[in-house]
């Protein structure tokens, strides 16, 4: 009876056997390998375990160095992320986030609303900062020809207040710009003078004073006031203010010729008086 014997050999190898006309020194075969164990049974095939693989050994986590190209992409990158901040920082939206960021404050204003033709008052305006929104009260009183308005506005650490004026004369009495803070309160004075009858405005703008950047300053308007004043004409006054303004004109072309008029009359009454006792 013929015996066969099936041996599993490693992958990458050849069967080698003496009929196909390969060389022998190939065909031969390690004996561990050829010596197969025979089988008792005769007609039955005998196949021997495989050997497990060895496990490959693990390679190093190397990284590659970036090619040229890489580098080009990322300073690409690199350049678009620094240019949109740079234009982002001009934009709009970020004046309008600054603007509501801003925190609310009351502006208390006190000022005439009437007055007459070279008569001086005083105008004044008071600014807080405020925590609580919700305690700040609007209103308006208006008592003995003043009157006192209190308003709520966004306000800053610089703020800058200017009155105008038609038909007055307006002098600041303190620093237009100056810092608001949230325990002391910061006061502009003004002094005006009408200088014109009737029915005259006066005009208070408060502004907040903003760095969005260097060669940008932004004055953002906060609070805008317009008082009505009912200016009246004063004769007496008018009068003597005239003559105070005017005193070397009036003293050569009136009075010095009515003094030399005098002299000369009171002369000629005591001359008379002589003749008539002698």
């Amino acid at each position: 009876e013929d015996k066969v014997v099936a041996i599993e050999i490693e992958k990458g190898s050849t069967e080698l056997s003496s009929e196909n006309g390969q060389p022998e020194s190939e065909a031969a075969a390690p004996e561990s390998e050829a010596a197969a164990p025979e089988s008792e049974t005769p007609g039955l095939l005998l196949e021997t375990k495989k050997p497990k693989p060895k496990p490959a050994a693990a390679k190093p986590n190397v990284i590659p160095a970036p090619s040229a190209e890489r580098n080009i992409e990322i300073f690409d990158k690199l350049v678009d992320l620094l240019t949109s901040k740079k234009r982002d920082s001009y934009s709009p939206s970020i004046i309008d986030q600054i603007e509501k960021s801003l925190p609310w404050g009351k502006a208390t204003l006190s000022a005439p609303t009437s007055a007459v033709v070279g008569e001086s008052k005083v105008v004044i305006l008071l600014v807080t900062a405020e925590k609580d929104e919700l305690s700040i009260k609007e209103q308006e009183v208006e008592k003995d020809g003043e009157i006192e308005s209190t308003s709520k506005t966004k306000v800053s650490n610089r703020m800058k207040a200017v009155l105008s004026g038609t038909g007055f004369q307006i002098k600041s009495l303190k620093e237009e710009i100056q810092t608001v803070s949230y325990i002391n309160t910061t006061s502009w004075k003004w002094s005006i003078k009408a200088i014109e009858k009737g029915e005259q405005s006066i005009f208070l703008n408060l502004y907040a004073l903003l760095d969005i950047g260097k060669d940008t300053p932004h004055d953002l308007l906060t609070l805008e006031k317009v008082i009505k004043v009912d200016v009246e004409y004063n004769p007496s006054k008018s009068i003597k203010e005239f003559i105070a303004n005017n005193w070397q004109w009036l003293w050569s072309t009136l009075l010095v010729p009515i003094v030399v008029f005098l002299y000369r009359r009171h002369k000629k009454v005591k001359e008379f008086k002589n003749e008539r006792i002698l």
